[in-house]
């Protein structure tokens, strides 16, 4: 969530909208934002405590929200949210859908390229992947505005050839991978 929060083009005067009761890992990468002028708004839950995606999709209207932070399945009562529907209105308005996907991602499907998702996270503590390893993705749409804050070795270009590792060009991966910032771990992978 600091990587979308940090990398997404977000200038001031610009909407970032939450649900309300997230999980904090959600809700204080946006909140650092506010120092720079971002709008960091908690929209209401239902009495049921669940997202009220009605009033999500009722403020995806304003052109001034450039952000909808969700959770796949929430944590505190295992919520899930309609991303289709949520990602078919950001996708009208040109908002980034950034999608915390750990209570999710390993015992639902989140099939990426029915759902315009900008942004999402999970990591091995909730049981979809091996110790160690984390799944980042980042869909192309907001690759190219995405801004990077530093240079590291596997997010510059030709870095895959060692033979070529001299030749600096710190011109950053068109992809996802221009965040890199450590060598994966391969063996857990092949694990």
């Amino acid at each position: 969530m600091n990587l979308a929060a940090r990398a997404l083009p977000l200038k001031h005067g610009d909407i970032v909208l939450l649900s309300d009761k997230e999980f904090p890992a959600n809700v204080y990468p946006w909140l650092m934002l506010r120092d720079q002028g971002i709008t960091v708004e908690m929209s209401r839950c239902t009495q049921q405590g669940w997202p009220d995606e009605e009033h999500l999709l009722e403020r995806l209207r304003d052109p001034k929200v450039r952000v909808l932070a969700v959770s796949f399945v929430q944590f505190s009562n295992g919520y899930r949210a309609d991303l289709k529907k949520l990602g078919a209105a950001c996708r009208a308005n040109g908002t980034y859908l950034v999608v915390d996907g750990i209570q999710g991602i390993g015992n639902s499907v989140l099939d990426v390229a029915e759902t315009p998702v900008t942004s999402s996270r999970a990591a091995v503590r909730n049981g979809c992947c091996l110790p160690g390893a984390r799944i980042r993705l980042r869909a192309q749409r907001a690759g190219a505005d995405a801004r990077t804050r530093s240079h590291e070795l596997d997010g510059v270009r030709r870095t895959d050839d060692f033979s070529r590792l001299t030749e600096y060009n710190p011109t950053f991966r068109a992809d996802a991978r221009r965040f890199e910032m450590i060598t994966l771990p391969y063996q857990d992978f092949v694990g």
